[in-house]
């Protein structure tokens, strides 16, 4: 698969280009990193809340509350933990959000970018089938938390082997990406912008075709 994403790397990029902002991401985490105080002022909570499309989750201010402070700690310590990460936003002000897993790795990834984000698109990918909605909090956990660490083992061996190294360059020379972008975030937006290329019927266009 990662060599069909070589193969059709200007569809790719290309669909990148159309769908997201890569100015909107730097923007933020340029924000995050001169400004520990960011994470307080509203006008950077509407552009993080568009840019991860956390608004149509319509979640309550209290959820947001307690989301910002904690990236506002992982911001300034430099440390992060995934798993206390979803657990603080999981259950902010003692109300059931349900698990917020992919929210969470967003925020941990916007402390340290070389984390992997989780969302339905990446989980498509890989096949992965997050587990249903009516099982134990603490098992849906567990089973999430196994796959992003394959996420994190995957995009090391996917970097080490150089098995998306075409794909990368394309996409960094299309966006300008300097080296203050890791090469896993990259990756994060080349998974994405593959299945959501499928999703979009490319290949009964003629577009992505397998070979």
């Amino acid at each position: 698969m990662y060599r069909l994403i070589n193969s059709n790397a200007p569809a790719v990029v290309d669909a990148l280009r159309r769908i997201g902002d890569f100015r909107e991401y730097l923007h933020l985490r340029a924000d995050l990193a001169a400004n520990g105080s960011a994470p307080a002022s509203a006008e950077f909570q509407r552009a993080y809340r568009k840019y991860w499309r956390m608004n149509a989750a319509r979640l309550s201010p209290a959820f947001y509350e307690r989301y910002f402070e904690l990236l506002a700690q992982y911001q300034a310590v430099g440390l992060t933990d995934l798993e206390r990460a979803t657990r603080v936003i999981s259950d902010a002000d003692d109300a059931n959000h349900g698990l917020q897993f992919s929210f969470a790795t967003k925020l941990v990834h916007m402390v340290d970018p070389r984390v992997p984000v989780f969302d339905s698109f990446v989980a498509g990918f890989y096949f992965f089938t997050p587990p249903a909605t009516d099982r134990p909090f603490d098992e849906r956990l567990t089973a999430l938390l196994m796959f992003h660490q394959f996420l994190a083992r995957e995009y090391a061996r996917i970097l080490d082997q150089q098995l998306l190294t075409p794909a990368i360059g394309a996409l960094r020379r299309e966006a300008e990406l300097d080296h203050d972008v890791p090469d896993e975030r990259v990756i994060d937006w080349l998974l994405w912008a593959w299945v959501s290329l499928l999703r979009q019927g490319a290949q009964s266009r003629g577009e992505a075709l397998f070979d």
